[in-house]
């Protein structure tokens, strides 16, 4: 049986998903005219900007969900197995997003022979038929160093935080120049650095850190001080959103994110404190967490078939539009994991 504080990260999973779907819902709304805004921030822009925290707690909670896995797979298996989990759904969901890309030119695609070959492979190793893919080819470098980083971390935690953060505070920084025209970043790597390990390396190593008896103790400190906690958060979301707008900055690699991200966390923990209560709150998180890789996958696709409805126009039809994505991502996902699962056991029992 889960312990509350597991509970909590599922609870972490679920809103992070929630913030991803967001992302994406309000990307085509930041700078739309509106009649709700706030110092000249409309409701879009808020929104979007809020979420941000949504795929640096993904790399988070995936360094802490390998922390608190009690199996020892060895090198080898665990490889195996985050290919299973993981790979193969990618390059599925990969290809059906290539290929819905290329609609309109699928015969001169498949008459392109090596050359098309070629722009597959590259888009399949750079996640890039879809805007949300990219996270995935993160989860699979961090998964290449993980072994390695797990020593570092188990031998010397403090040493590894450190160092992890300064390196990707080094790549925000160098992004953080470009606003004031100074470009240091090698033309080599420019294209590819917001996609590449050093960039998201202090939020994996922040997860692996947190291992069992460390996430309980976090959990533990942020139900002791929910109001502080909860507090702080929204004063500094407050500020991390302001600066975005001053700066114009609106993507997922800057500094104030690690901080953000963290307290976020911290919060939710705390929220869990009080939600966690609730029967009826515990059955719903868990469907969705248990959901919530299938909803990451497909929601992209929903959102551009229902993108192309009236109703989206306006404040109104971005927040009808995040609903529909949304429900209709989870209906989706459901009826996949499920069918999966039948399959699964289908399988086994012919094995058998």
């Amino acid at each position: 049986m889960k312990g509350k504080q597991f509970y909590a990260l599922d609870f972490a999973r679920v809103v992070a998903m929630l913030a991803v779907v967001a992302i994406h819902v309000t990307s085509g709304y930041v700078y739309g005219e509106s009649g709700y805004t706030l110092f000249g921030m409309n409701l879009g822009f808020l929104w979007n900007q809020l979420s941000r925290f949504a795929v640096p707690m993904f790399v988070v909670i995936s360094g802490i969900s390998l922390g608190l896995s009690t199996r020892n797979e060895g090198v080898l298996g665990f490889y195996k197995k985050r290919l299973r989990k993981l790979g193969l759904p990618y390059v599925l969901w990969f290809t059906i997003y290539f290929l819905y890309e290329q609609r309109g030119a699928l015969a001169a695609f498949f008459a392109g022979g090596r050359e098309s070959l070629w722009v597959y492979l590259r888009g399949l190793l750079q996640g890039q038929s879809a805007p949300h893919l990219y996270f995935v080819v993160i989860i699979f470098q961090c998964y290449l160093v993980y072994p390695l980083l797990k020593r570092c971390v188990e031998r010397a935690p403090v040493a590894s935080i450190a160092v992890s953060l300064a390196v990707t505070y080094l790549v925000e920084a160098l992004y953080f120049l470009l606003n004031f025209g100074v470009d240091l970043i090698p033309p080599v790597i420019r294209p590819y650095l917001w996609l590449l390990l050093p960039t998201w390396l202090f939020y994996f190593t922040a997860g692996c850190l947190l291992s069992r008896r460390r996430v309980e103790r976090l959990a533990a400190f942020a139900q002791a001080h929910k109001l502080p906690i909860l507090g702080g958060t929204l004063v500094f979301a407050g500020v991390y959103v302001v600066k975005s707008f001053v700066m114009n900055a609106l993507d997922s690699v800057k500094a104030d994110l690690n901080l953000y991200t963290l307290l976020m966390l911290l919060s939710l923990f705390a929220l869990w404190d009080w939600l966690g209560k609730f029967d009826k709150v515990r059955g719903v998180v868990g469907f969705l967490a248990k959901h919530s890789m299938t909803v990451y996958f497909c929601h992209v696709l929903l959102l551009c078939i229902f993108q192309r409805f009236p109703f989206v126009a306006g404040t109104r039809g971005m927040i009808l539009l995040y609903c529909v994505v949304l429900l209709s991502a989870v209906a989706v996902a459901f009826l996949l994991d499920s069918a999966m699962a039948w399959l699964g056991q289908r399988l086994t029992r012919r094995q058998a």
